[in-house]
């Protein structure tokens, strides 16, 4: 009889107190939230005003209370009202959890560590109508905690951004014109390699490269080989590429100046290539209001509409990466094209409203990954935060990221990407 190993497995105790402490505290702004819309239903906004100043108690009701009705009761300044069997029970997991219900569960909540920006608004803060009307997905997202997806768990909606002064570009170009000419190079070199085939037996020019690798056998006396020309050929491009944006609120100053350079930067070396890509924002504020921009399709030109979008880029909410990552990937699984690339451009680790941060964040994020790989597109990550070493291999793995400090060298990392899964 063989003998039986024995099973060893690391307890990853730090880990584990990451994992169970953000369940807790996306347990905890759950509550808030939801006592929040519970009130809004409940009370008047005066009524509000002073529930948010005075004291409100939950009760636990006896069993010979109860018959049917959810097992606790609110009261909002001495008042008793009613609540809902899903926050009753969502009160009892709570105290089943940690033993009791903390007084800062039970402080409302409708206001996050960013303003909250996500409506279409011009850059004064007006609010303003989108130019099409609002389209609305439902998406799952990986529990790590519970080893299991939370099913239809965001809800996104995909908006038109609010167009912006297009004297950015203008002023972009300039400020950019010397490298500009650089980066241009850069990407029509692409094409070149992508349209020569080496060791020809004949075509238009020596290749050089295939005539130092026969001198070993000239040298020998030996029979050298035939293929010493390079033949330029017209070869059709198949790419797709779609640019996700972090517009997060902690985008705000430099860093969306740099993401809106950044991608003038690139539309203009990208048009050279005739390559087809999209570009999209993406925020949100919990897993209810997870929004994605539209600023360039697949099949739109590089025009006046698209460079105003991109002039409009503004910092909106939270960075809830996991879904937004999926509703692009289905895009482009949609789109007819051999290789397919998804580059997220993004100033720190995801983070959103509820618990999603840490841990919990990061593998929702490298989960949706994993499934952009499995419909055959590549993700690729470029950030501009300094820590990203501390979480960044764990969701794109140890090459499919890079970190910059100058928005000049964005289109020159994007070239190298290209180099490698397109050439």
């Amino acid at each position: 009889m063989p003998t039986l190993e024995i099973f060893q497995h690391e307890f990853q105790v730090q880990e584990l107190r990451e994992i169970l402490e953000s369940k807790t505290e996306a347990q905890k702004d759950d509550f808030r939230l939801s006592l929040q819309k519970f009130l809004d239903e409940n009370l008047d906004q005066q009524e509000q005003g002073e529930s948010q100043k005075e004291q409100i108690e939950i009760d636990q009701l006896d069993n010979d209370q109860v018959k049917g009705k959810p097992q606790y009761e609110l009261s909002v300044n001495g008042e008793k009202l009613e609540i809902s069997q899903n926050l009753s029970d969502t009160i009892g997991a709570i105290i089943k959890d940690i033993g009791y219900l903390p007084d800062d569960y039970l402080k409302p909540n409708s206001n996050g560590r960013y303003v909250d920006q996500l409506s279409a608004q011009t850059p004064d803060g007006n609010e303003k109508e989108s130019s099409e009307e609002t389209k609305t997905f439902f998406y799952d997202e990986w529990d790590c905690t519970s080893q299991a997806y939370k099913k239809f768990f965001c809800q996104l909606n995909e908006v038109d951004i609010v167009e912006g002064d297009d004297g950015f570009i203008q002023q972009t170009l300039k400020k950019y014109k010397a490298n500009l000419k650089s980066i241009k190079k850069t990407f029509e070199a692409i094409i070149a390699e992508n349209s020569i085939q080496r060791k020809q037996v004949d075509g238009d020019h020596l290749d050089y490269n295939a005539i130092i690798d026969t001198m070993p056998d000239l040298l020998m006396g030996n029979e050298i080989s035939e293929h010493l020309y390079a033949r330029y050929q017209t070869k059709e491009r198949n790419i797709a590429v779609m640019f996700m944006v972090d517009m997060s609120g902690s985008t705000l100053g430099w860093v969306n100046d740099a993401e809106r350079e950044s991608l003038v930067l690139l539309c203009e070396a990208l048009t050279l290539l005739g390559d087809r890509y999209a570009i999209y924002g993406f925020s949100g504020r919990t897993n209810k209001k997870c929004e994605v921009y539209r600023i360039k399709e697949f099949d739109e030109p590089y025009d006046y509409h698209v460079k105003s979008r991109i002039s409009g880029i503004r910092p909106k909410a939270y960075t809830r990466m996991g879904v937004a990552i999926r509703h692009l990937g289905r895009k482009l699984q949609h789109t007819n094209a051999k290789t397919k690339l998804l580059v997220t451009l993004s100033d720190g680790r995801p983070e959103d409203y509820g618990g999603y941060k840490g841990t919990y964040g990061i593998e929702d994020t490298r989960k949706a990954l994993l499934e952009l790989k499995q419909l055959g597109i590549n993700p690729f990550c470029v950030t501009i935060d300094n820590e990203a070493q501390e979480y960044l291999p764990r969701m794109y793995g140890k090459i499919n990221y890079t970190v910059i400090d100058d928005v000049k060298k964005l289109p020159y990392k994007v070239a190298d990407i290209y180099r490698k899964l397109t050439c």
